[in-house]
């Protein structure tokens, strides 16, 4: 009595076995028992697709949707139209990630060596090829594209990672100066989670603080913009001698600058000597801009600078 099966039933047998596979090879081949032979041996544990030359392969991959789905090519050398070493060159930036596998005979070998790294091949067969090599390679070089898939997502995240903490060190730095994060952030930034609310830490720095002398008083017979463009030009030209000498301004307070001098390769006098020469150079950077502002009318201002 003969078997008999429905076909939506043999679809879906079919569409579930080729769920489970998760690889896809295209075979090339102008020999259809070589084609035969080769899904014989791989049909059971690979989505095969089938071309029967060289120009048949190319023009299956050029139209499809995503060419990427195609993990594998096996194709055979002597080819007409298209050979296998052809077929490679043509596809390899169609399919950069795609190991390719050559099937040669014996008197091929010299010239398809000559050509592996031109056409990317990882692997060439001589015939006649023995099942259990062809299962073991194919095994084994897509073990190897699998890997290498992994380290370049790897590598990508990676950089997502780099990139994701380089913005946010510096939306950091736009609240809080890059050293002092360093100080409070040793290990780095990698998330909130790392900064420690409450941690204490007991260190000699120098301190220094600077205002504007008067500067309500010269504020309230200023209109607003000249007000913020007034302390602007001080805080640029008074920041430069802290950067000058090692130090970083830790915030603007209305008029008045507070800078620490934390170096860690300096002596707790070296940084009080640090902060010492920044106030000498805000007084000479206050005495430069006072020459533009009586020669462009305006008074003079004074500034005082205090060191702890």
């Amino acid at each position: 009595m003969a078997l008999q099966l429905r076909k939506n039933v043999l679809n879906k047998h079919f569409a579930e076995r080729k769920s489970n596979k998760e690889y896809t090879i295209l075979l090339v081949d102008d020999e259809k028992e070589n084609l035969d032979s080769l899904s014989l041996v791989l049909d059971r544990d690979y989505n095969l697709l089938f071309a029967n030359d060289g120009l048949e392969a190319l023009n299956l991959i050029e139209n499809k949707d995503y060419p990427g789905d195609i993990h594998m090519i096996i194709s055979d050398q002597r080819m007409p139209k298209l050979t296998g070493v052809g077929l490679f060159q043509k596809t390899s930036e169609l399919l950069p990630d795609a190991v390719r596998i050559i099937l040669t005979g014996f008197t091929d070998a010299d010239a398809i060596i000559s050509s592996i790294n031109e056409g990317q091949i990882y692997k060439f067969l001589t015939k006649p090829i023995d099942p259990i090599d062809l299962r073991v390679t194919v095994r084994r070089s897509l073990e190897y594209y699998s890997l290498e898939q992994r380290n370049g997502q790897l590598v990508i995240d990676l950089k997502k990672r780099v990139d994701e903490v380089e913005s946010l060190v510096t939306a950091f730095e736009k609240f809080v100066p890059r050293q002092f994060l360093d100080r409070v952030a040793t290990e780095g930034v990698r998330n909130l989670d790392e900064l420690v609310i409450g941690k204490a830490q007991s260190e000699t720095v120098s301190m220094l603080f600077s205002d504007i002398r008067s500067f309500t008083t010269l504020s309230e017979s200023m209109p607003p913009q000249d007000v913020l463009n007034l302390i602007n030009a001080c805080f640029r030209r008074l920041s430069q001698p802290v950067h000058a000498n090692s130090g970083f301004v830790d915030k603007y307070i209305g008029d008045a600058i507070m800078a620490l001098f934390d170096s860690t390769n300096d002596s707790d006098e070296s940084q009080a000597a640090n902060a010492v020469r920044a106030a000498l150079g805000m007084q000479l950077a206050l005495d430069e801009y006072n020459l533009e502002r009586i020669e462009e009318g305006y008074q003079p201002i004074e500034v005082g600078v205090g060191v702890h």
